[in-house]
């Protein structure tokens, strides 16, 4: 049984959280731990085995192994790995709004009832992987200063960053057996997007209403809508564009500035990819109203996935 240690001549009271680091670690005895363990994988592979069970990990894995659970790791190939140690209990962890997430009740709660029985296993984005990897780098760096005033507050705190960001990534990874919760979280993107199109696209407002790392948020819009955010946005801005063609006499310059291009350029290019000719040749068109099956009405242009896909602007 391996227990936490950190009661030192540094720092004479217990504070039941910790970390290390191990590197090109070899294999391991059959072990547990007296604490929760939440193992990041950084670096090449290994097997890891519980009860009867085994499974090879990579980076960018994470392990949460519950108190008492005993575990090894074996044929491990260039194998790093950093371990956080912590006993819910004891650590008093502030859980205000973090008791949303069903993943805190599932892992962390020691009254949960299924502590001791389960293990969760789940893999990180690129993106939270580099996230989570910039916060173990400033926990080992603060865990240095163990024993100095504010140690206890800054280590918390940093690992209630950690927790959260782990607590999503478990919650995205899982997403695939609740597909209505993040297709309703695009659709919220999508209903600001409908009534925001003309505005200067944000895609960090996006992620933020959605509440989706950068990676999943593209992925899953795309899956809902057929379309890139971008892509949607543009698709928007021409049907604006091919409306007011069609019923003003505004100069395509100052069209273009209006429906968010940077320039007159990049609007055409835009509109001939949409419609098929350029929005001179389309005002033309509808002056001379000619030829009226094949024009491009701002119904046809509504609906952004009719359409060949745009290159990403």
């Amino acid at each position: 049984m391996y227990k936490i240690l950190t009661k030192t001549e540094d720092i004479p009271s217990f504070f039941p959280l910790t970390m290390s680091f191990s590197y090109d670690m070899p294999e391991t005895e059959l072990h547990s731990h007296d604490c929760v363990e939440i193992g990041i994988i950084l670096r090449g592979s290994s097997r890891h085995s519980f009860n009867a069970a085994s499974r090879t990990l990579a980076a960018g894995d994470v392990l949460i192994i519950a108190p008492g659970q005993k575990h090894s790791f074996y044929d491990t190939d260039n194998f790093d790995i950093c371990n956080i140690l912590f006993h819910p209990r004891e650590l008093n962890i502030p859980q205000q709004d973090l008791v949303k997430f069903p993943g805190f009740q599932d892992i962390f709660n020691p009254d949960s009832g299924n502590f001791e029985t389960e293990r969760h296993f789940f893999h990180l984005d690129n993106d939270d992987f580099h996230h989570i990897r910039m916060l173990l780098y400033l926990m080992r760096k603060e865990q240095k200063n163990i024993g100095r005033s504010g140690y206890r507050s800054a280590m918390l705190g940093l690992f209630m960053n950690f927790l959260c960001h782990l607590l999503r990534s478990y919650h995205w990874a899982n997403e695939q057996d609740v597909p209505s919760c993040y297709e309703q979280n695009v659709e919220t993107a999508i209903r600001y997007l409908k009534k925001n199109y003309l505005k200067p696209f944000n895609l960090d407002y996006l992620l933020k209403i959605s509440a989706m790392s950068r990676s999943n948020f593209v992925r899953r819009f795309h899956a809902v809508a057929g379309v890139s955010p971008m892509q949607f946005v543009i698709r928007k801005r021409i049907a604006h564009a091919a409306g007011r063609i069609a019923s003003s006499n505004v100069s395509l310059s100052q069209l273009a500035i209006e429906c968010g291009f940077c320039d007159s350029s990049h609007f055409s290019k835009c509109f001939r990819k949409i419609t098929g000719e350029s929005p001179r040749a389309y005002r033309q068109r509808m002056l001379r109203h000619s030829d009226r099956e094949k024009f491009w009405s701002t119904r046809e242009i509504e609906n952004p996935f009719s359409v060949e896909k745009l290159d990403q602007a």
